[in-house]
């Protein structure tokens, strides 16, 4: 079986054959990653599935782990920060919620400079972006040593 391309529009009616919450999610994230170009309708579909994932209580790793990217992109520190610990206790096996809950914890209120290094750390052990991760702990030692 060759590659399969879709269609404009054919991820979204491939969604809509069952609305569960990892579809969702998928949907949720490739809005964010759009987010500059989005029209209204879309920007409050954006927002209405956020608000909607935001509460979620289950205990799928992956679904948190996801969480933790979405709120990371739109610039929510507290969800950031929630999604992130709960992936992390839930065991994540991604550098993706060591990462942004990393930067989560270094600038949340309040900001946790220990537990964000040690997440940082992680996350460049899982193969996250090492030049990133290497400037953000510069910064956080950095503002870490006495004046």
């Amino acid at each position: 079986m060759g590659l399969v391309f879709f269609e404009k529009g054919d991820f979204r009616k491939a969604l809509a054959l069952e609305v569960t919450t990892t579809n969702q999610l998928a949907l949720l994230q490739a809005l964010v990653r759009q987010e500059r170009t989005l029209d209204a309708p879309r920007r409050a579909e954006m927002q209405r599935l956020y608000g909607e994932l935001k509460r979620y209580g289950g205990d799928r790793v992956d679904i948190w782990s996801n969480l933790t990217d979405v709120a990371f992109h739109l610039d929510d520190i507290p969800s950031t920060r929630r999604a992130a610990q709960r992936a992390i206790a839930l065991g994540a096996t991604t550098w993706h919620p060591y990462f942004y809950g990393g930067i989560a914890e270094a600038v949340g209120e309040p900001p946790n400079p220990t537990r964000a290094l040690s997440f940082l750390e992680r996350a460049e052990q899982l193969g996250g972006p090492r030049k990133h991760i290497a400037s953000f702990r510069e910064r956080l030692l950095e503002a870490q040593r006495p004046r």
